[in-house]
């Protein structure tokens, strides 16, 4: 199943993927290709409400063996999700001892082609797919039994993940699970060990917002009452679109069915929590649950707040769909360790018809939406690399390699220097 849903994964990536910095690319690659810096000031280089942390660094490593061809990226991060996905089936052995044929789900999960846009689009490594890897290795860290190592290890993939994208919303994750293993210790014998990580946790995410700079893009501000209900709609939505629902399709269906998602996984996390103070249950079974829920959750709020008032059609973002295989798999490790197997086997049906409506298709808008970008994207390349006039490129193919609204971080003027470096230089579209 792994060979299988990987084999469709780089399949999509082979097929719509196009050798252009567009969007986003022509900012935040600033860090690493078009101006010269320390490893130190990659890591930290700040794009949007997140920074590139160790995706900012491997890039910079890495890609210029292919000289940034952006084909060559995409593949590195169908790479990146594959790994993931080897390390999500390691986890679950820990943490139940075996691998069994229920675990199937795990690849149809993770390979879903629902979340398309992180390798076709203008997204970044260190947007989605780096820390998608890092929260599962932040989850196989709370499984080790030797208590240093392990509070070692999950320190070192939190600070990871603090600087890395959008895993930064485990931080907060990190510091009440220290908080809850320290008020459930009941010897009392490794208090200065839970003191001296949480202070390390708190310090970990403070430091993070040392030169940081707030975005006007980054929130919608609430000014009614009704505006939280958006807040919710846009919830819903998001999760509604990785079952397949489309709100352009069907609004009110969209919102019911997703904010019974959003309901029952915010549940899920109060239920997982309680773990804490039951006893009987080991550290990893209890911890990593409901990080995985507290993380997805974590993440959809936030882009609520971000982006709601954008309206509806940014929830269906496939980028979106990532974070939300996290919170997935955290109910899917809850599950398979409940003690009373009618509900155990029950709640895993049902998160195996979910993972199915994801996965086991390609849904027609998304195809439609693949086959539209990939193919203006390559005749915006091919004027370009003919004729080298930006605007007429852009007249011509109806596309625009960078925001037609917002030119805060480039503009014409730029993006002609930027265009130019690489020509002198054969990297990205003049690197074939």
């Amino acid at each position: 199943m792994f060979v299988l849903c990987a084999a469709r994964f780089f399949w999509i990536i082979n097929r719509f993927a196009v050798n252009l910095f567009t969007w986003d690319q022509w900012g935040f690659n600033d860090a690493t290709v078009f101006e010269q810096h320390s490893l130190w000031q990659i890591f930290r280089w700040q794009w949007g409400p997140h920074r590139l942390g160790i995706a900012g660094v491997l890039s910079k490593a890495i890609e210029p063996i292919g000289r940034w061809n952006t084909r060559y990226e995409a593949f590195g991060i169908g790479v990146v999700i594959c790994a993931a996905t080897l390390l999500a089936l390691y986890l679950k052995k820990r943490l139940i001892g075996r691998n069994g044929w229920e675990d199937l789900i795990i690849p149809v999960l993770f390979l879903t082609p629902a979340q398309y846009e992180i390798v076709i689009a203008a997204e970044p490594p260190a947007s989605f797919a780096v820390p998608l890897l890092l929260v599962i290795a932040y989850g196989i860290s709370w499984t080790l039994e030797e208590m240093y190592w392990k509070y070692a290890c999950v320190l070192v993939t939190n600070f990871f993940l603090i600087y890395t994208g959008y895993g930064i919303f485990m931080g907060p994750i990190t510091m009440l699970l220290i908080l809850l293993e320290w008020l459930t210790d009941k010897t009392g014998q490794y208090t200065a060990i839970y003191a001296s990580c949480l202070a390390i946790s708190a310090i970990s995410l403070g430091s993070f917002f040392i030169d940081y700079r707030p975005s006007p893009t980054m929130g919608c501000p609430v000014r009614l009452k009704w505006e939280l209900l958006e807040r919710f709609w846009f919830l819903a939505v998001m999760f509604a679109n990785f079952l397949g629902l489309k709100a352009s399709n069907a609004v009110a269906l969209s919102i019911m069915v997703g904010g019974a998602m959003v309901v029952a996984t915010f549940l899920a996390a109060l239920f997982f929590m309680r773990r804490f103070f039951v006893h009987g249950q080991s550290a990893g079974i209890r911890v990593v649950p409901f990080a995985l829920l507290g993380y997805s959750l974590l993440f959809s709020a936030a882009a609520a707040v971000g982006r709601a008032c954008l309206g509806l059609g940014i929830a269906e973002s496939s980028r979106y769909v990532t974070p939300l295989i996290v919170g997935l798999f955290g109910l899917y490790l809850g599950a398979i360790t409940m003690k009373n197997k009618f509900w155990r086997c029950t709640y895993t049906s049902l998160l195996w018809v979910v993972v199915l409506l994801s996965s086991a298709h390609i849904h027609a808008q998304d195809r439609l939406t693949m086959n539209e970008y990939s193919t203006a994207k390559r005749a915006w390349r091919e004027c370009y690399l003919a004729s080298g006039d930006i605007q007429a490129c852009t007249v011509a193919t109806r596309f625009h390699v960078i925001p037609r609204l917002d030119h805060g971080f480039i503009d014409d003027t730029r993006l002609q220097q930027k265009l130019d470096f690489l020509k002198q230089n054969h990297l990205n579209l003049y690197s074939d």
